[in-house]
């Protein structure tokens, strides 16, 4: 991309620029199509301010933790997006959350792999379940594999389900 005409260039300016095999026409084509369509909006709407980089071996030499470092000057430059299955979560139960202290907890709630997964596929809204599979064709029925009187969704499967609610009953009185 080029800062004054503020678009990319097309296989033959850049082929002229830096004399390029002309064989890689493909990998070009791969490269430009890589990049998402959001951004080339953004690079095409907003006047484009060049940086020069800082001298960044000058700045790790002195460092006793390189890795360290490295990891928060990445940190500072990063931004909070929130992500579309919290908004989905905030939406169902009308509140908000601390989504970062709920993706934390779980790695601090269980070493096990299988539950940690599992954790998060609740929260990323991807565990598996009839609504789904029935939506991809997959099931005949959309309807919950234990009580058969609603959609099995992951609500109604983990909290609203007759057969679920024993199980909740029991631990609210732990």
């Amino acid at each position: 991309m080029t800062i004054e005409i503020n678009r990319f260039f097309n296989f033959n300016e850049k082929y002229n620029l830096y004399n390029e095999p002309q064989t890689d026409f493909l990998i070009y084509y791969q490269l430009t199509t890589c990049i998402p369509y959001q951004w080339k909006v953004k690079l095409k709407s907003e006047e484009i301010q060049y940086n020069a980089p800082e001298n960044l071996f000058e700045k790790l030499i002195p460092q006793l933790k390189t890795c360290r470092y490295i990891y928060n000057t990445i940190l500072e430059k990063k931004t909070n997006i929130q992500i579309n299955q919290e908004n989905k979560w905030e939406a169902t139960l009308s509140s908000s959350f601390n989504w970062k202290t709920i993706f934390g907890q779980i790695m601090k709630i269980t070493i096990d792999a299988k539950l940690r997964s599992f954790q998060y596929k609740y929260l990323m809204h991807i565990v598996p379940n009839n609504e789904k599979l029935f939506k991809y064709g997959m099931i005949e029925s959309s309807l919950c594999n234990f009580c058969s009187t609603q959609p099995e969704s992951n609500i109604h499967l983990f909290w609203e389900c007759p057969y679920v609610q024993p199980f909740w009953t029991q631990i609210k009185f732990f």
